[in-house]
């Protein structure tokens, strides 16, 4: 016999749903995929960009809204370019990573999702 259960949780939609994800997570109620989120500003779009004395709130506050794991600032191909890690369950979440960075940075944006050793190791034993 198969038993299905039901979770139920109530909250504060003022407080971080992030600790229910991961717990949703963690026993397989929901699949939560990573993503590097990555954000291309050309040179006088950047200049003006890092001038901005809000820059680095700003740039705090989209990493808070967007949950991210992790934020990397390097060049590639003479380019400011950021990369962040976030974790998505539906498609439906990409513009709200996304138009912040068109918008008000004038960035290239890329997805791409990504692994960790473990969702690999787990990959590749459903290979055989």
């Amino acid at each position: 016999m198969k038993l299905n259960y039901v979770y139920v949780f109530m909250f504060d939609v003022q407080t971080s749903c992030e600790p229910i994800q991961r717990l949703l997570y963690s026993v397989g109620v929901i699949r939560l995929v990573r993503f590097l989120v990555r954000a291309q500003i050309s040179t006088d779009p950047g200049n003006k960009m890092v001038k901005n004395p809000k820059f680095l709130q700003n740039l705090e506050d989209y990493m808070k809204k967007v949950n991210a794991e992790a934020a990397y600032f390097f060049e590639a191909g003479g380019e400011r370019t950021f990369a962040f890690i976030v974790n998505m369950d539906t498609a439906d979440m990409m513009p709200s990573l996304a138009e912040p960075l068109f918008q008000d940075l004038g960035a290239k944006v890329e997805f791409h999702p990504v692994m960790v050793l473990d969702d690999l190791k787990k990959a590749l034993e459903r290979l055989g």
